[in-house]
């Protein structure tokens, strides 16, 4: 057998759905070069929020921000895009007659813990809302002392019970 080995407690969290291909990990840059404003560690920064909008939008597409982030707000307009902030991840079901979303950003750990049957409806409404070729991107930003696979524990497997693939991972240095 050529194909990869994974450890079991690994499987199908950290870089590999059930079954093959592997998902593919990706690094950005978190912020330009020459930027002369860096934005304080763990948060959107502009560059990233530019490179979410262009690589997984189209022009003329929604942006659904649940976390009401300005650098995403600045990108999504800036690049002919609609912006929609959504301050209450319940409102997400009201959004059904709002365009072609191409695009949910959310943050993890969210604001307010959630048992693991919310973050599956969770899920399920981002998958409702999205238009065909659409993407939700989570932005995992571990507070300190806690890895990120604790919450690939929860995330990944709640993603996969709401109907959603698993894409990729993108590390953002």
């Amino acid at each position: 057998d050529t194909r990869r080995q994974v450890p079991a407690y690994l499987d199908g969290i950290v870089d590999q759905v059930a079954g093959d291909p592997p998902v593919p990990i990706t690094v950005w840059r978190a912020v330009a070069a020459d930027d002369p404003h860096p934005t304080a560690p763990g948060r959107l920064t502009p560059w990233l929020a530019r490179r979410l909008v262009a690589t997984y939008t189209q022009p003329g597409g929604v942006v659904v921000d649940l976390d009401a982030d300005p650098p995403l707000r600045h990108a999504a307009t800036a690049g002919g895009r609609g912006y929609l902030p959504v301050t209450r991840p319940a409102d997400l079901a009201g959004l059904d007659d709002s365009g072609d979303v191409d695009l949910i950003t959310m943050r993890w750990p969210r604001p307010e813990p959630a048992p693991a049957t919310a973050i599956v409806d969770l899920f399920h409404a981002c998958r409702l809302v999205l238009g065909r070729r659409g993407h939700t991107a989570v932005i995992v930003n571990p507070p300190p002392g806690i890895a990120y696979l604790e919450f690939g524990h929860e995330l990944v497997p709640a993603a996969a019970q709401a109907g959603m693939g698993y894409l990729q991972h993108i590390i953002a240095v």
